[in-house]
This record gives C-alpha cells, structure tokens and sequence, in this order.
C-alpha cells in the first residue's frame, strides 16, 4: 500500500519521538448541513442551507481533542488522496497530531454528510472508503505503537487487524476491552464465529484480571452469539452464569439485559411461559430507566412475542405498541421495523390480512431507509 503523501508535513522529531496516546482509525470529515427552515422541503429544487466541512469523526476528534489537552499524540489510520484528505490531515497537523502511521485509502477518505435539524434531530449519510477490505502496513503500525503509552481505537474493520499488536505491545484490560468491541463489530457484521472466538478471548482476559462486571457482560454476548452457532446448552448456561454474576454485583442493568437475552433463547427454544417470565424480569429491572429505552422496548417486544405464541393476542398487541412507542423515541430504527413486522403477525393471527400487509410494507420501508 502507498503511503500517504502528507508524510512530508510532519517533523521528524514528531516521527521519532515518544507518545503519550495514539488513536487508531476513525478519522475523516463530516460535512454539517444545518437545515434552515422546520424540515426538508422536498417538493422544490433546492433548499438553502449552511454547509461546513470539518474534520473530526470519532479518531480525528479524539487525536485533537488529546492534542489540544497537551498529550503528544500519534493517529494510525487511513486518508484518501483527496480533498477532505487534505483537510483532515492539515487539521491534525495543525493541531501538532504526529501523522507517521497515515496511510492512503485507494477509495478516498472517510465522509459523513449529516443533515442537522433545528430541533436537533440528525440525518446521517456516511461513507467509509475501503474501510472493509484495508491491509494496513503492521510493520508501520507497530513501530508507531512501539512509541505509547496509550492506543485509542476506534474499531473500523481494518482496525482489527492491529488487536493483535496492542495485546503484545499494551495493557491488558485496554485490549480486553477493545476485543469486546470488535466482537461486537464482527457481530453486526453477521460473523458470529470470528465475534464469539474474539468475545472467547475477551472472556479470558477479564477472567485474568478479575473483572467480573465486564466479565458478566461477555457472557451475555456470548450467550446469543453460542445460540446463533447452534449451541443451545452453552448458549443458556452462559446466560445464567451472566444474570448470577450481575444479580451478586447488585448490577440490575446487567442483570436485566442478561435475563432478556434469555428470554429470547426460551422463546426460541419453544418455552413461550418460561420467556415470558424472563422478560417480565427484565422489565421489572430496568423500570423508571429513561437510559434504557431501547432495552426495555426489546424486552417489552420479546414479552410480546411470548404471548403471542401463547395465542394471547389482544395483550401481545398493546405490548407491541408500547415497545414502538419506545423505539420511536430513541429513534431505534430496525428495532423499530422488528416491532411492525410482530403487530403484523398479530393482525394475521387474529385474520386482519390487509392491516398485516400494511404493518409488513412499513417494516419494509423502515429498512430499506435505514443505513446499518
């Protein structure tokens, strides 16, 4: 891979000398466009607007914002030959943001376009480049993170690659805690092998360091993550384990989220009574927590579900508009369209076939809108 030409702008006492933090991934430009009226008028040709481009995005915000706090501070990660290329790198430099470990992205820098309300509400359009299918230079990577004390990732796919590194170079509970997160990517992604190998690791090392909440946590993913491999028995003694262990840490989030995932299991395993206990548990838990909106409407969905494999359909159906109403609320999208697709079945149950039509073409709209 070439390296990236702005190499150049940085001294080479910048290049050679010790760091406090390097951030790894996650930079480019997000361009804000602040919508002047109430909403989009979408029946003219043009809208007026203020439009700034910016560089930021989670890697370039965190390496100015440890920068401007005095740190010396190193950015690992991808630009493109471009314009906003430039514009990020000129802001990082300008900052005193050391650039050794910047290579080019043939697919052209990181860019979100996000279209910004007065009300506050945010449209999001994002654009990664070739974040999927990078090989970054470990070579390079690893004589920048020779150099600190701290790496900050921001877990992009190509990121990954460099875990590996970081466990040899780093602290352990850093790296346990960057392995969780890219289970979860991985996860999202649908690779459940490689999320629950790397959610495995995960678990040895919070075993190693004593760290039972995280370690609680762990076994809640990796719980789901066994059952979607098949796993059934591993899949729900894990989910005990972890609803145990967060019930003796007096950590009823934990618990609760813990105790919903099993929920899911039960009811998929054919036990429509059992989860049904188990997501009224959890709801119970989380109860008065505006923090975990979404996590009681996915509870409140699951309890749903329940009844309706009980044939309890009136009941099923008024949880199902609760667990929309929450969904809204914290904008959940795809949870949302989960919610349309289970009022859906209900309608077709109860013989409603054109209400049950409706529900699964607004589902179908819902995420074929949505940018996962």
């Amino acid at each position: 891979m070439r390296r990236a030409c702005y190499r150049s702008s940085v001294s080479q006492r910048q290049v050679e000398g010790p760091l406090d933090v390097v951030v790894v991934g996650g930079a480019g430009v997000d361009t804000n466009v602040y919508i002047q009226g109430e909403d989009i008028d979408w029946s003219v040709e043009s809208n007026f607007t203020r439009n700034i481009d910016s560089a930021g995005q989670a890697g370039g915000y965190a390496s100015r914002l440890f920068a401007q706090l005095g740190k010396r501070t190193g950015y690992i990660g991808p630009v493109g030959d471009d314009h906003p290329g430039r514009l990020l790198c000129d802001a990082l430099t300008s900052d005193g943001v050391d650039l050794a470990g910047v290579f080019v992205d043939g697919g052209g820098t990181n860019r979100s376009v996000n279209l910004i309300y007065k009300d506050g509400r945010r449209k999001n359009f994002y654009d990664g480049g070739g974040s999927m299918t990078l090989l970054p230079d470990l070579g390079l990577c690893r004589r920048v993170l020779a150099r600190t004390r701290l790496a900050h990732f921001s877990i992009v796919h190509w990121a990954r690659q460099l875990l590996p590194l970081a466990r040899e170079l780093g602290d352990k509970r850093h790296i346990a805690n960057l392995t969780f997160q890219a289970s979860l990517l991985a996860e999202r992604t649908g690779q459940a092998l490689m999320a629950a190998g790397l959610a495995e690791q995960a678990r040895e090392l919070y075993e190693v360091l004593g760290d039972r909440r995280s370690l609680a946590r762990i076994l809640n993913n990796l719980g789901g993550l066994n059952w979607l491999l098949g796993r059934g028995e591993v899949a729900f003694e894990m989910l005990r384990d972890a609803f145990a262990m967060a019930t003796e840490l007096e950590s009823s989030t934990d618990a609760a989220q813990a105790i919903s995932s099993l929920a899911e299991l039960l009811l998929g395993d054919g036990q429509p009574d059992q989860a049904e206990s188990a997501a009224r548990h959890a709801i119970e838990l989380l109860d008065g927590r505006e923090d975990y909106l979404e996590e009681i409407g996915n509870a409140t969905l699951v309890l749903s579900r329940a009844l309706v494999a009980q044939e309890r359909h009136e009941e099923a159906e008024e949880l199902v508009l609760d667990a929309e109403r929450l969904f809204d609320k914290v904008s959940a999208t795809s949870a949302l369209a989960a919610a349309l697709l289970v009022r859906g079945d209900i309608r077709r149950a109860v013989g409603d076939v054109d209400a049950a039509a409706d529900l699964y073409r607004r589902a179908a709209d819902l995420l074929h809108d949505h940018r996962f």
